[in-house]
C-alpha cells in the first residue's frame, strides 16, 4: 500500500496530507484575501474620514465659541519694526522661511484644504496672518512673553478677518471652518515648532513627547532646538501684558553740552496697557553711563505703543512719533499724531503729549536736563489729524504706518517727517485698487497733510468706475492668470519706503497668479510711486487718466523659502534682495535675488554655505546696514568651573561681510564679559533658592530675575542657572545703530535685567574688516 504524500510545516510541528492541505488551504484563501480587503477598507476609511470628512466638523465643534470678528479690520502685517531712524534694515525669522508652521503642509494642502481650479490655496489666501504666526513662534516669547496659545489663536483671530477679503469662491462661512481647522492643526501639531526664551526643561512635553523624539524616524533640523529670540515684529501687541523694546535717538542737548555724551541715546520704553516707562540711558565722557527715567500714563482714547523713530533731514533732528489709533478692532482707521523731540524736550514736553508724567528721581540721577519749567513748541506736536491739502479733515484709511528706510534720499521734502502706507479700507469710490498713502507732518506748522495716490489696477477697477472699459481690456490682454484683484495679497508682507526714480515710492510684494498658482515658487514686486496717475493720449488726441500707476518686477525663482529679505545694492551697484537660507546641510547662506528684469541668474544658483557659521547663528534676526554691510550676532553664557557658580558671563559674537566684494566672507571677532551677572539668594519667601541681578547681591532685595530651584545635584543647578540666563539674554535686543560720530554702525546693548543699564559696543575699521570694542556702559 502507498504511503501518503506527507507535509511537514516549517515549523516542523504539524503533519499532514498534501491533497487534504491543499483543499483547506483553497476553502482558507477567500477568506484570508477577504480579511486583508476589510482591513485595508477601513484603514482607507479612516484615513479619508480624518482628511476628508471630519476635520472641518471636528474642527466648528471643538471651536464652536470661535467666530469671526463683527469690525471689518484688516489683520495687522508682521512688520520688521526697526529702532533707530538708520539706514538698518533687520530680518528675522531665523532663516527656515514662512510657511505657517503647519505639520505635513502639502499633505494638508491636498487633503483637508482642497481647492477648484479657479481658488487660491488656502495657504496664500491666508498667507498674512500664517506669516505673522511663524513669527510669534520663533520671536514672540522672548519679545512680547507671548505664549503657544497666544500665537496660535492670535492666528485663527487674524485668518477671520482674512474671509471676507480672500477669494474664498466656498463663502466666508467655509473659509473660517478652514480657520479653526489650521487652528486646530497648529494646536496640536505646532509645539514642536515653537520656541521658548529659555530652552525647554528636560523633560518638557511629558512622557508621548520624549517617546515620540526617542522613535521618531528622523532627526530634527537643528532650527527646531533654537531658543526665541528678540525681534520686533507685531505692530500692534495689545495681547501681551508688557513688554520692552529701545529706540535709538538723539541723546538730551544738555547731556552733550554737559557730560560729553555721544549723539545718540538709548529710549527703553518698558510698556503696559496703563502707560509707559521710558528709560534714558547715554553714554559720557570715558564711557560714564547716563540716565534718566520717568512714567508716562496711558488714556482711554488710545493704544498704548512704543514710539517710530523718523528723521527731519533739514535740522538733522530726530522725533519720536506715535501713530495714536483709538481701537485696532473698530470699522474706522481714526488716526492722530504725537510727537517728541527728545534732544530738547522736557518733562513739561512730555505732560503734553501724556498729560501725566512723573519724574523717577531715585531710580536714576541724571535727570537735570528734564527740569525745564515750560514747555518748547518745537519740541512737540500733540493730536495732529491728518488732513487734505485743502484743510478738510481727511481719514487716512492706513492701518499700519512706515517710515523710509532713509528720508534723506532724492524726493523726499527735507522739512518734513514722512509717513506711508498701503490703504486698507479703499481708497476711490468703485475702484478696490490699494493707494499709496502719503502723510507728511510739519513739526513747526503742526499739521499733517494726507495724500492718497492711486494705483488703479486694472484688475480692481468694478464695472461702474469710468475706466471700466479699458481695465477689461487690460485684464482680457494679460489672460486668465491675472485677471482678479487679490487685494489682500498686498499685505502678507510690510513695503518698504524707498526713491526710485527721484519720487517716495511703496514697494511690496505679491505671490501667486490669480488662481494661486506658483506662489510658492515665485512673485511679482510692485513699486507704486506716490505721485498722482499719469496722463495719456488717445488716438482721438483726448487726454485720460493712464491705468496701472505702478511698475512690477516678476521674480521667477523668489521662492517662499527667501521670505523674509532685505534691500541690498550689489558691488555693481545694483539691487537685489537678500535672504538667510539655512537646511539641514548649510546652517548659514546668503541668497541674492536680483530685482533687475531678465536678470535672474544670479537668483537660480544655490547660494554658497557660510562654513565657519553654525546653526546658532540663526537664531537672532541679522542686520544690512547702508545696504552694503550684513551683521549677525550671537551670544554665548559661561560660567566658572566648580561649586555653586555665584555668577555668569554673557559674551557676544559678532560676524561681518561686505556686499561689495567678490563673494561673501564673514570675519567673526568674540566681545568677553559684556555682561555679568550675580548670582544671588533669594530674599522674599518663594518656591526658588536664587535669582540672578545685575547688580552686587543685597540683603535688602533689589533687581532680580528668574526662579532657580534648589537643585539636590550640582549638574541640575548649573543647568538651570544657564537656562535662566539664557532666557534673559534672548529676551534682549542686539541693535545696530550709528550711536557716535564717526561714520561707523556700533552696537546698542541695554542690559537684559536692568532697563537703566546698557553697553556701548564702538565698531571701528581695520583696513576692510570692521572690530569691535566695549567703550560705554562702565559705571
Amino acid at each position: 500500500m502507498a504511503e501518503p504524500d506527507l507535509e511537514v510545516s516549517h515549523d516542523g510541528l504539524s503533519v499532514g496530507s498534501k491533497g487534504r492541505g491543499r483543499r483547506l488551504a483553497s476553502r482558507r484563501a477567500p477568506w484570508f484575501v477577504l480579511g486583508v480587503f476589510t482591513i485595508g477598507a477601513l484603514v482607507g476609511a479612516a484615513v479619508f474620514l480624518g482628511l476628508y470628512i471630519l476635520p472641518g466638523p471636528l474642527a466648528d465643534t471643538i471651536l464652536a465659541n470661535a467666530i469671526g470678528p463683527a469690525d471689518h479690520e484688516f489683520p495687522p502685517t508682521a512688520v520688521p519694526i526697526r529702532p533707530s531712524s538708520d539706514d538698518v534694515q533687520l530680518a528675522g525669522g531665523q532663516g527656515v522661511g514662512l510657511d505657517c508652521s503647519l505639520p505635513a503642509k502639502s499633505l494638508l494642502e491636498r487633503s483637508v484644504f482642497r481647492r477648484n481650479s479657479s481658488t487660491a490655496p488656502l495657504s496664500l489666501q491666508m498667507r498674512q496672518a500664517c506669516v505673522f504666526h511663524d513669527y510669534c513662534y520663533r520671536h514672540g516669547a522672548a519679545t512680547y512673553g507671548y505664549t503657544q496659545a497666544d500665537c496660535d489663536y492670535l492666528l485663527q483671530e487674524q485668518a477671520f478677518r482674512l474671509c471676507p477679503r480672500s477669494n474664498a469662491s466656498a463663502g466666508v462661512s467655509r473659509c473660517e471652518t478652514a480657520a479653526r481647522e489650521v487652528t486646530l492643526g497648529v494646536r496640536l501639531g505646532g509645539a514642536e515648532s515653537f520656541h521658548l526664551a529659555q530652552p525647554r526643561p528636560a523633560r518638557a512635553g511629558g512622557f508621548f513627547a520624549e517617546a515620540w523624539a526617542r522613535l521618531r524616524p528622523w532627526t530634527p533640523d537643528k532650527q527646531q532646538e533654537l531658543p526665541s529670540t528678540f525681534f520686533e515684529f507685531d505692530p500692534y501687541p495689545v495681547r501681551s501684558l508688557g513688554y520692552t523694546v529701545t529706540r535709538v535717538a538723539d541723546s538730551p542737548a544738555q547731556w552733550i553740552r554737559d557730560h560729553g555724551a555721544i549723539r545718540k541715546s538709548l529710549y527703553i520704553f518698558s510698556v503696559r496697557r496703563s502707560g509707559l516707562r521710558v528709560n534714558v540711558v547715554g553714554f559720557g565722557t570715558s564711557g560714564r553711563r547716563l540716565c534718566a527715567s520717568f512714567e508716562a500714563a496711558g488714556a482711554f482714547n488710545r493704544i498704548t505703543l512704543p514710539p517710530t523713530v523718523l528723521h527731519h533731514a533739514a535740522s538733522g533732528a530726530d522725533w519720536l512719533v506715535w501713530p495714536q489709533r483709538t481701537s485696532v478692532t473698530l470699522d474706522n482707521t481714526d488716526v492722530h499724531f504725537d510727537g517728541i523731540a527728545p534732544a530738547r524736550a522736557t518733562l513739561q514736553d512730555w505732560r503734553q503729549v501724556f498729560g501725566s508724567v512723573v519724574l523717577r528721581r531715585d531710580v536714576c540721577p541724571d535727570f537735570a536736563y528734564l527740569e525745564g519749567s515750560a514747555s518748547r513748541p518745537d519740541a512737540y506736536f500733540s493730536k495732529l489729524q491728518p488732513k487734505w491739502a485743502s484743510g478738510a479733515p481727511a481719514d487716512a484709511l492706513i492701518s499700519e504706518f512706515h517710515g523710509p528706510i532713509d528720508g534723506r534720499q532724492p524726493g523726499f521734502d527735507l522739512d518734513k517727517l514722512h509717513l506711508f502706507g498701503l490703504t486698507t479700507h479703499g481708497c476711490s469710490t468703485f475702484d478696490q485698487s490699494t493707494c499709496v498713502g502719503h502723510l507728511k507732518v510739519d513739526a513747526v506748522a503742526k499739521n499733517v497733510v494726507y495724500e492718497p495716490y492711486r494705483t488703479l489696477d486694472p484688475n480692481c477697477i468694478l464695472p461702474r468706475h469710468a475706466l471700466a472699459a479699458r481695465a477689461k481690456q487690460a485684464r482680457e490682454a494679460a489672460g486668465s492668470k491675472r485677471r482678479d484683484c487679490d487685494f489682500y495679497r498686498s499685505f502678507v508682507t510690510p513695503p518698504l519706503v524707498l526713491s526710485r526714480d527721484g519720487t517716495p515710492t511703496l514697494a511690496w510684494l505679491r505671490r501667486g497668479e490669480s488662481n494661486g498658482d506658483f506662489y510658492q515658487e515665485s512673485a511679482y514686486l510692485r513699486f507704486g510711486p506716490a505721485r498722482s496717475p499719469q496722463a495719456e493720449f488717445g488716438p482721438d488726441g483726448v487726454a485720460t487718466v493712464k491705468l496701472g500707476n505702478f511698475s512690477e518686477i516678476k521674480l521667477p525663482t523668489f521662492a517662499e523659502n527667501l521670505e523674509p529679505a532685505v534691500l541690498a545694492r550689489t558691488a555693481g551697484g545694483l539691487d537685489a534682495f537678500v535672504s538667510l537660507v539655512h537646511s539641514r546641510d548649510c546652517a548659514v547662506a546668503f541668497q541674492l535675488t536680483m530685482l533687475v528684469p531678465a536678470r535672474h541668474e544670479v537668483s537660480s544658483t544655490p547660494p554658497p554655505c557660510m562654513h565657519g557659521l553654525g546653526t546658532d547663528w540663526i537664531a537672532r534676526p541679522f542686520a544690512l546696514v547702508r545696504r552694503t554691510e550684513l551683521i549677525l550676532v550671537k551670544s554665548r553664557i559661561e560660567l566658572p568651573i566648580g561649586g555653586l557658580p555665584r555668577s555668569v558671563a554673557i559674551h557676544v559674537e559678532v560676524a561681518t561681510a561686505s556686499l561689495q566684494g567678490n563673494g561673501l566672507s564673514f570675519q567673526a571677532e568674540t566681545l568677553r564679559d559684556v555682561f555679568v551677572f550675580n548670582v544671588c539668594d533669594v530674599v522674599k519667601a518663594s518656591d526658588a533658592k536664587w535669582t540672578l541681578s545685575a547688580r552686587a547681591c543685597d540683603p535688602q532685595g533689589g533687581v532680580q530675575y528668574g526662579r532657580i530651584r534648589n537643585w539636590k545635584e550640582e549638574a541640575q543647578l548649573r543647568d538651570e542657572i544657564v537656562r535662566v540666563a539664557i532666557g534673559a539674554v534672548n529676551s534682549s535686543p542686539i541693535i545696530p545703530a550709528f550711536l557716535d560720530d564717526d561714520d561707523l554702525v556700533d552696537l546698542a546693548l541695554p542690559h537684559p535685567l536692568d532697563r537703566t543699564k546698557a553697553v556701548w559696543l564702538k565698531g571701528r575699521r581695520l583696513g576692510k574688516v570692521m572690530r569691535w570694542s566695549l567703550e560705554g556702559g562702565q559705571q
